[in-house]
């Protein structure tokens, strides 16, 4: 008897623990769009909710969304529409690298070239969702895990060890933080 009610008692907590988690989502994704609705309009609040569905989906843990988000307000210019963005749903300036692992998410060549690269191209993918995938591949892989940043200044770091970027340390600190902190002001 003991057991069964023991048994009953962990599945109610792990489904109450499972809305919870639901609703913190929701939560954020509303706190999000308000905050970019009324700081930069409804354009690029409606494009931050898409990048947010598309990581939520695509399976970014809760703990690393407002880094992430972060990073991808930087990337795209507070979802100003860049050509990457809008033309082949690269929202954080992920470059074309052919492996098997990129395949799988979908990613193909885009015609996109860097500017600071020439010869390197963006990566192309269906989907904001194929998009997030590959960008949580890129963060949870090398021995830094950017995934595992607790802070801004530690996720930019991260990401410049694993060579993510090629802007400074210093700039890309101050701009991720730039908008981390913006979220978090925010209620994110």
């Amino acid at each position: 008897m003991n057991t069964t009610r023991n048994i009953i008692f962990a599945v109610v907590l792990v489904t109450l623990l499972l809305i919870s988690t639901d609703l913190n989502k929701d939560e954020k994704k509303k706190m999000l769009f308000d905050a970019l609705l009324k700081k930069y309009g409804a354009i690029k609040a409606s494009k931050a909710n898409t990048v947010y569905d598309a990581m939520v989906k695509a399976g970014l843990p809760i703990n690393i969304l407002t880094l992430a988000v972060a990073q991808v307000m930087h990337e795209t210019g507070v979802f100003s529409g860049s050509q990457r963005a809008t033309s082949v749903n690269n929202y954080s300036g992920i470059t074309y690298s052919g492996t098997k692992e990129q395949l799988a998410t979908g990613a193909k060549k885009s015609n996109i070239e860097l500017p600071e690269a020439k010869g390197t191209f963006y990566a192309s993918y269906p989907s904001a969702v194929n998009w997030a995938k590959d960008y949580i591949r890129i963060i949870s892989r090398g021995t830094n895990k950017p995934i595992q940043a607790t802070n801004p200044a530690d996720f930019a770091f991260r990401l410049k060890m694993n060579k993510y970027y090629t802007d400074s340390l210093e700039n890309y600190t101050k701009n991720i933080t730039f908008y981390y902190n913006f979220l978090k002001k925010s209620g994110i």
